[in-house]
């Protein structure tokens, strides 16, 4: 115990080897999963021992195409991870950009209070959620708390998950962080089922050691694979200049861009009307810019302009009251000449 008390760092616990390995010995998938994919996901990951380990059972059980995701805020820890899992970004989870479809998602937070609510909580309110929520439906949440926390997380544990089912630690690990591992599936109880894994849970939170059975007496616990076969989208915040390169090399936002920038090819042109065009058409023609350009000796092109005007105001009986501004546009035809620049109006 004191090896896991030395490695605790601003809430920080790694979970000892120890325990993991008595979890994973329930751990099983599904006998006709055959090549589909299993992602597993810890957003606290750590040094990514205990995904790791997760990952090593997965394919030791038949699951050749798992991959581990974590993300981990503590630089020199996120070294460390990005050596054993397959994919470890260097940010926090709130900002990690991906989608409902882990198999898994272990989760092992801080253990402190934050502002309004157990730091415990807020990460599982986030994880499990709407909007950014990562598990698939059906998907197994493996929660690492302390038991006392329990209570505090019962509200949202009951009404997301069910077949709710809390192990402890061993009483070689239990009693100084008195640590325990809350299973789910996600996926709505019944109201009835939801009141009853609600008042269970408060009760377990409240209770003592004795009242739970161990990691050693884990009952089986089937993990679903990816109902998606397709590339997983796992990326930092949008701030994250490396992670906004890749961006820029997937979307159309830079096509966008170079088409705006670009100069047209070609020109929008007129058709030959049918008739000669009068002085009047020709000159609406020119001021919209749909012909003109060198003439030979001059240059001609159309040109708007705004212009003020003052109207005199009167009354019914005709008698002057004050003077009106009307501001509008004028297209005019301007020609570039040898001997100067002429407007035509």
């Amino acid at each position: 115990m004191a090896r896991l008390a030395s490695e605790s760092k601003a809430g920080y616990y790694a979970t000892p080897p120890e325990e993991m390995e008595l979890l994973l010995r329930a751990l099983h998938i599904p006998d006709d999963a055959g090549e589909k994919p299993f992602y597993t996901y810890d957003p606290c990951c750590g040094e990514g021992e205990a995904l790791s380990m997760l990952t090593q059972a997965f394919h030791e059980k038949g699951a050749a195409k798992t991959r581990s995701y974590g993300s981990e805020i503590e630089e020199g820890r996120y070294e460390v991870a990005e050596k054993v899992l397959d994919h470890v970004l260097h940010e926090g989870y709130q900002f990690i950009r991906t989608e409902p479809k882990f198999s898994l998602l272990w989760l092992n937070p801080p253990y402190q209070n934050g502002f309004s609510e157990r730091t415990e909580l807020t990460f599982l309110r986030a994880l499990t959620g709407s909007k950014q929520g990562v598990l698939q439906k059906g998907g197994i949440l493996l929660f690492c708390i302390p038991q006392y926390v329990v209570k505090d997380t019962a509200g949202v544990l009951s009404g997301r998950f069910h077949d709710l089912k809390v192990f402890r630690f061993t009483d070689a690990n239990y009693d100084i962080f008195k640590q325990v591992v809350v299973v789910g599936r996600l996926g709505k109880a019944s109201t009835a089922d939801q009141k009853k894994a609600y008042k269970t849970l408060v009760a377990i939170g409240e209770g003592e050691r004795d009242m739970l059975p161990t990691l050693e007496d884990m009952e089986p616990f089937e993990v679903p694979p990816c109902e998606s076969d397709g590339e997983l989208m796992f990326r930092a915040g949008p701030l994250h200049p490396e992670e906004m390169a890749k961006d820029f090399v997937s979307s159309s936002a830079l096509g966008d861009i170079r088409n705006r920038l670009a100069q047209l090819s070609s020109a929008a042109t007129m058709k030959r009307p049918m008739l000669p065009l009068k002085p009047g058409h020709l000159g609406i023609a020119i001021a919209a810019g749909a012909v003109g350009g060198n003439m030979g000796s001059h240059i001609i092109a159309g040109v708007t302009k705004k212009r003020t005007d003052d109207e005199a105001m009167h009354d019914d009986e005709g008698n002057y009251v004050g003077t009106r501004r009307i501001h509008h546009f004028a297209s005019i035809i301007r020609a570039y000449t040898p001997d100067g620049v002429i407007d035509l109006k």
